[in-house]
């Protein structure tokens, strides 16, 4: 779930109330010359233009080819996973986040039958 979108103060967000209110969310603008405020931002940019140089008119590529380009960017392995896919490490923490549940409901489970019995 998107709450907040940071952007940049480009032309391109003029109607960033209208993005705002569609998807009920917050928008912050980065201050200008300021790139640490956007981190996440610069380094998407940075991965979008090794795919696809500035150079590159968007209208020359398929929406399959772009789905491509997408799909590639979105499993890369992340510096801040010690390098792990992000599908791979929320599958993983989604397992444990399961066995804790289901562990807890039996503890619960278990103290329900104990005072019921004592």
């Amino acid at each position: 779930m998107i709450r907040t979108l940071t952007l940049d103060n480009g032309v391109e967000f003029a109607q960033h109330q209208a993005i705002a209110q569609a998807l009920n969310i917050d928008i912050f603008f980065c201050e200008p010359y300021c790139s640490w405020q956007k981190g996440s931002v610069e380094n998407g940019n940075l991965q979008l233009r090794e795919e696809l140089p500035r150079d590159v008119r968007l209208n020359q590529f398929t929406q399959r080819r772009i789905n491509r380009i997408v799909d590639r960017i979105n499993h890369r392995p992340l510096k801040c996973l010690n390098f792990k896919h992000r599908q791979k490490y929320f599958k993983r923490l989604s397992h444990k986040l399961i066995i804790f549940t289901r562990r807890l409901k039996l503890i619960f489970f278990m103290r329900l039958l104990y005072k019921k019995f004592n």
